[in-house]
């Protein structure tokens, strides 16, 4: 989601009136879908960037969001992958019936999403995170299958994650980008790769809190490996 983080010093009263003042005009106007995609990423917009309201705030931003994405997303391209990262927004960390739905309904338009946007590096990285939290998800399961006394299935798929990421870093090395490749190598076996990219994050200098925390991981992760 970090390409609706905005620059510098962020007026969030204005940006939820903002916000707010598109709802109303969504609502009497449920045939424009120019109007309706802009609101969309509006609401992203909100959830990314709005940290000084209460988690419960942020996360009824989210559902709005993800109710009118739900009206488009299935004509409109760029609705579904709206829909899809407001998706993963609502079931990432959860374990609620909810999530679970969510998370096997996003896997299965991630061919769609792909088809969609061949060569958008948000798309990659995306469809990334999406396979991390399914092979996550599995580790979670495994690890619980195990403890009760069962037999661990397969191991998770990180190395699937790869690809995704690496088109994406290609494109545009962000920080992001960086320690999420830097984590899928580590996580598939390739030590070395991660080793080498989380010093390369580590020795960035951060230009907003996002990236200082980053910077810390990557420095924490390199002096382990």
């Amino acid at each position: 989601m970090e390409e609706f983080l905005l620059p510098g010093d962020i007026d969030t009263h204005a940006l939820e009136r903002e916000w707010k003042g598109k709802w109303k005009s969504v609502k009497n106007d449920n045939e424009n879908m120019e109007r309706r995609v802009e609101y969309i990423k509006e609401t992203m917009r909100v959830y990314c960037n709005v940290f000084d309201k209460p988690e419960g705030f942020r996360n009824e931003v989210l559902r709005r969001g993800l109710q009118e994405a739900e009206k488009c997303k299935n004509t409109n391209n760029e609705c579904l992958r709206l829909w899809c990262l407001m998706a993963r927004g609502v079931y990432v960390g959860r374990f609620s019936k909810e999530a679970v739905s969510l998370r096997h309904a996003v896997k299965e338009h991630a061919g769609k999403l792909l088809a969609a946007f061949p060569d958008d590096p948000n798309t990659k990285e995306y469809l990334g995170d999406v396979v991390t939290d399914s092979a996550s998800f599995t580790t979670q399961r495994r690890a619980t299958s195990y403890l009760m006394g069962n037999e661990l299935p397969p191991s998770p798929p990180f190395s699937e994650a790869v690809p995704f990421y690496e088109e994406a870093y290609t494109h545009s090395p962000t920080p992001s980008r960086t320690v999420k490749l830097a984590h899928a190598y580590h996580k598939s076996g390739s030590s070395e790769k991660a080793k080498s990219l989380f010093e390369q994050c580590s020795k960035q200098k951060p230009t907003n809190t996002l990236e200082t925390a980053i910077n810390e991981e990557c420095t924490w992760m390199f002096s382990v490996l």
